[in-house]
């Protein structure tokens, strides 16, 4: 509100005008009366319970990025922990701190330096319990499995988006929205039992008896029987594993393949993750009902992960990924057309979606890549190393968003499209993993991928994924010629 009075509006209005529209040099004080807010979609919100508007309307931009600051520090240290401490531990350690800081944190919007705070906490540790399970589940399966396991982590993940805003939508109130969506996940802290720490990991660590102990739970299951030499080709991999020497993050870059395949790796994480954050966030910009827009966009990712298991098994990782991050593209290009000479048309909404497939496919086919170039020793730290990238780069896109709202609409598309294109010349570099010898050992990292030539391509078109019904134990080279083994 400006702070004038009526006795000076009518002495020197003409002149207090131009100070207003111009100059802006009127002095201005908060309102006085209240808030009014626009409830025709949302009852209550955090932004209307805590007032954030006017001088505190970067309060909601800032929250974001908090909570992209929580998914770089909690990236860093929990992906390591994977890596040092099992991935089991680290999963129920995650999921721990996740319900406890999201319940707690809806209870101090008033005060946001403690609602920030726990934001942060809370969203430190929602990666790794993604991340933690979908590497036991591929380090406890044959390698023609892992595009499969990965899409059925994907689907349940879309399934879940894709309920969260009819679940919105009937709550109409955001704290008992994030509570009915953050206890449940407390009921897997009560069947910890059932969770298998990953036998791959426990013989890489010199635990062979204890890997064996999760190779007969699993045999059990199945009504299988081990293998009679089981025993033996665990102590192998113990013996093979106390040979290497991991150094966390400072061993992705030990040699020069393996450090420029982590920095290519790590731009498609930015490329994608500020894509993907920034389409979810600018959900509220398009017309239409919020709710449903949020749903299209969600669903469309359960047709792209189904598409995702089946065509990097049939056409490769490599040219797929780059297929879709230029898709992506040219698909904010054309959104950008439409919004150029039409305010509002349902096309627009139509192209954000097939935006939004190929940015899903896009993170589907990242996490593949990334799980299998590395080794075991490596593979929970080198995936979180992309994901703290994309967690750094992914504070900005709530600012895009705020600079499409308040500048030009526009701009988040272009932003989009420009990442699509850095990110398509990036993945090609990358190398393919389909059908592929994946390595085992640190050495074998830093070697793979070395006789592939750039243009080729790999397809398994007729052939089917192998199928297994327990536990088996496949023989691999770990130098290409010597007796290793892995656990599948």
């Amino acid at each position: 509100m400006y702070n004038l009075t009526a006795e000076d509006l009518k002495e020197s209005s003409h002149e207090i005008i131009i100070n207003i529209t111009r100059r802006r040099e009127v002095p201005v004080v908060g309102c006085q009366y209240g808030m009014d807010y626009d409830r025709t979609w949302y009852r209550n919100t955090a932004p209307s319970d805590a007032n954030w508007v006017c001088d505190k309307e970067l309060y909601v931009t800032n929250s974001f990025a908090f909570g992209r600051v929580g998914d770089v520090l909690g990236t860093l240290i929990m992906g390591q922990l994977g890596d040092i401490i099992g991935r089991k531990p680290v999963f129920l350690l995650s999921l721990a701190v996740v319900v406890i800081g999201r319940s707690v944190a809806v209870f101090c919007i008033e005060i946001f330096p403690v609602f920030a705070l726990l934001s942060l906490l809370a969203n430190s540790c929602a990666n790794a319990v993604f991340q933690s399970p979908l590497a036991i589940g591929m380090e406890v399966s044959s390698s023609s499995l892992h595009a499969r396991i990965n899409g059925v982590q994907y689907i349940g993940w879309t399934l879940g988006i894709s309920v969260l805003p009819f679940i919105a939508w009937m709550c109409g109130d955001w704290r008992l929205l994030i509570l009915l969506t953050t206890l449940p996940s407390g009921l897997f802290l009560l069947l910890h039992r059932i969770v298998p720490e990953s036998p791959r990991w426990l013989a890489a660590k010199d635990r062979p008896e204890e890997a064996r102990k999760v190779l007969k739970s699993i045999a059990k299951v199945n009504k299988r029987e081990l293998p009679a030499d089981c025993m033996e080709k665990l102590r192998h991999i113990a013996e093979v594993s106390r040979k290497q020497k991991c150094y966390g993050m400072i061993s992705l870059f030990s040699s020069k393949r393996l450090a420029i395949r982590t920095m290519l790796l790590m731009v498609c994480w930015i490329v994608t993750s500020v894509s993907y954050d920034v389409i979810i966030i600018n959900v509220s910009t398009l017309s239409g009902n919020p709710y449903l827009n949020f749903f299209y966009q969600s669903v469309v990712e359960l047709p792209g992960y189904v598409l995702g298991m089946w065509i990097t098994e049939k056409l490769g990782r490599r040219w797929m990924h780059v297929a879709f991050l230029s898709l992506k593209a040219i698909f904010c290009f054309c959104v950008i057309t439409l919004m150029s000479y039409y305010e509002e048309n349902w096309w627009s909404i139509v192209l954000v979606m097939f935006a939004k497939l190929c940015v899903s496919l896009n993170f589907y086919i990242i996490y593949l890549q990334s799980l299998e170039v590395y080794p075991t020793c490596l593979r929970q730290t080198g995936t979180s190393a992309g994901l703290i990238m994309a967690s750094i780069f992914g504070v900005i896109a709530p600012f895009i968003v705020y600079m499409g709202v308040t500048i030009d609409k526009r701009y988040p598309f272009a932003t989009i499209a420009g990442l699509g294109i850095i990110g398509a010349v990036t993945a090609s570099f990358l190398p393919e993993t389909l059908d592929q010898q994946l390595p085992e050992t640190l050495e074998e990292a830093k070697a793979f991928g070395k006789d592939q030539k750039y243009w080729s391509i790999v397809t398994k078109f007729g052939e089917s994924a192998a199928k297994t019904n327990g536990v088996e134990l496949e023989e691999f080279p770990s130098k290409r010629e010597s007796n290793q083994h892995i656990i599948s």
